[in-house]
């Protein structure tokens, strides 16, 4: 059975700090719900939504707020599947750059950053549907 809104809720003061930071008036819906999914109820969760509506912050949300919300989140990893490379390795780079949270694209990972995955220093990790296979393995083995 779906929770309803109300029972969804994500506190409002890690709210202020997100819109704070990314500096927007409010969370969308959608994005409450992911943020809810994932650090509250601590479910894996899947955001499907138009170009411009909001994916990206879900993600770099999680990762910011799950380290110091919910302890059991630390070591777990947001992985993002897109289809587009230059998208990814933007988005990985402003992760590490301007939002200091240890993000790596798959589209173009060098044997350092293989390794370091495989350590579990990342965050979050973009991939491509073609490329999951390469880590899904590396994923499987560090959280089973």
């Amino acid at each position: 059975m779906a929770a309803s809104m109300e029972e969804c809720s994500v506190d409002a003061e890690i709210q202020q700090e997100i819109c704070a930071k990314w500096a927007i008036p409010s969370l969308k819906t959608h994005q409450k719900l992911a943020l809810w999914a994932v650090v509250v109820a601590e479910q894996d969760c899947i955001v499907c939504v138009p170009t411009g509506g909001g994916k990206s912050l879900c993600f770099e949300a999680i990762t910011h707020v799950g380290e110091f919300v919910n302890a059991g989140l630390q070591n777990q990893i947001v992985l993002v599947i897109s289809p587009l490379v230059f998208l990814m390795n933007s988005q990985a780079e402003k992760m590490n750059n301007s939002l200091r949270i240890r993000a790596v694209s798959l589209a173009s990972v060098s044997e350092n950053e293989m390794d370091r995955l495989r350590r579990g220093e990342y965050r979050c990790v973009f991939t491509f549907n073609s490329a999951f296979s390469l880590i899904s393995g590396i994923l499987f083995y560090k959280f089973s």
